[in-house]
């Protein structure tokens, strides 16, 4: 165990919120840039796959990822050391549940058993929802940089 802590890239823990942003808008940047598109491609009622879209991201931003943003930060904030390992910011459920979401995604838009306006109409609903995420690690680790900024 000793080899594995000299090896394992340690940052301090405020960087875990900018790390899970960066990932978070990443994630949400990929599926938007295959969701839009199919989505305007063909769509005959926007109003109806953008209301879609937003149904979709209210959903799964208050079910999900705000849920999952909420348990991220308060376990980073629990951690007593302050260097933490640089990849900490999600525990391995964490992590695989992003790992089933990129791999189910990717069979679903393989197997062509939905309409690509519809299923653009869904990515893009969740890329928002991502990026709702994305945003508040960025919101969280802000508001931490000033406090420390404020008080050093």
């Amino acid at each position: 165990m000793k080899y594995l802590d000299k090896i394992v890239p340690r940052v301090p823990k405020i960087l875990l919120f900018l790390f899970a942003a960066i990932l978070w808008g990443f994630a949400g940047f990929k599926i938007l840039s295959i969701g839009i598109p199919d989505m305007v491609h063909g769509w005959a009622y926007p109003i109806a796959n953008l209301a879609v879209a937003g149904f979709i991201f209210a959903v799964f931003f208050k079910f999900v990822f705000f849920k999952l943003f909420t348990k991220h930060c308060n376990r980073i904030i629990n951690y007593e050391q302050q260097n933490i390992c640089m990849f900490a910011f999600f525990d391995w459920k964490g992590y695989a549940i992003m790992a089933f979401m990129i791999s189910f995604g990717i069979i679903l838009r393989n197997m062509h058993l939905f309409n690509p306006t519809h299923l653009g109409t869904f990515y893009t609903g969740l890329g928002v929802a991502i990026f709702g995420a994305s945003f508040c690690f960025m919101l969280s680790f802000m508001k931490r940089a000033k406090k420390l900024i404020v008080q050093g």
